[in-house]
């Protein structure tokens, strides 16, 4: 009987550690996505889609004027690339393009499926980064692996950078964004161009005041 209660001493003082230490990580205001997805999803990283990102940064809370994390993103290695070529019969590869992308009502179709621009580097509610050539980006450098698990995969990414969020981004007291990788073909008769399923992550946002702004994952 009292090596029972012992036991059960124990344990509770594990479960109490366990909150605190658990509690402690939590007020880091550490934030990252998983690198690890299910294969079924209806998501960006769902298993049909090439070109995959990933975000990790040691806290939550900005200056509002210097909001960087670290940016993980590349292509995945053994999928042939997943533009549908079948309708777009004179689109050319052009680029892989990095945006932030606020989230804003009626314009989510930026988030799925194959978009027509006139011009990709300057859109609505968009604002870029920079491309890559296709010869840049399909290197070994920014190939992602993939390891299968049960109904979930896992991402192993060879390149990252940092990346700063640029203010006009943060346009009232909450709202939400994305970072965005696509690839970019264009109409070799229109000029036109025309982006394909994009690799994204989904950040919510608050401005605490005049020089602060908080971060949190945010998925739709």
């Amino acid at each position: 009987m009292i090596l029972v209660k012992n036991v059960k001493y124990r344990i509770l003082i594990i479960l109490f550690c366990l909150i605190l230490i658990l509690g402690g990580c939590s007020n880091k205001g550490e934030f990252k996505t998983n690198f690890c997805y299910p294969t079924t999803d209806n998501h960006t990283k769902a298993s049909n889609n090439e070109i995959v990102c990933d975000v990790v940064s040691n806290k939550s809370q900005f200056d509002i004027n210097q909001v960087t994390m670290d940016f993980y993103f590349g292509y995945i290695t053994d999928y042939s690339y997943g533009f549908c070529e079948e309708g777009y019969p004179t689109y050319f590869f052009q680029c892989i393009a990095l945006y932030f992308q606020r989230i804003v009502p009626n314009q989510e179709a930026f988030f799925s499926g194959n978009l027509i621009f006139d011009d990709y580097q300057s859109m609505e509610n968009t604002y870029f980064i920079k491309e890559l050539s296709y010869n840049d980006f399909y290197l070994e450098q920014y190939g992602v692996t993939k390891t299968k698990k049960l109904y979930k995969r896992k991402l192993t990414y060879t390149h990252n950078e940092s990346i700063t969020v640029p203010k006009e981004m943060f346009t009232g007291e909450n709202g939400k964004f994305a970072v965005v990788v696509r690839a970019v073909y264009r109409n070799e008769l229109t000029g036109q161009y025309a982006l394909s399923n994009a690799g994204l992550v989904k950040l919510h946002y608050k401005v605490l005041d005049e020089n602060t702004v908080k971060l949190a994952l945010f998925e739709l």
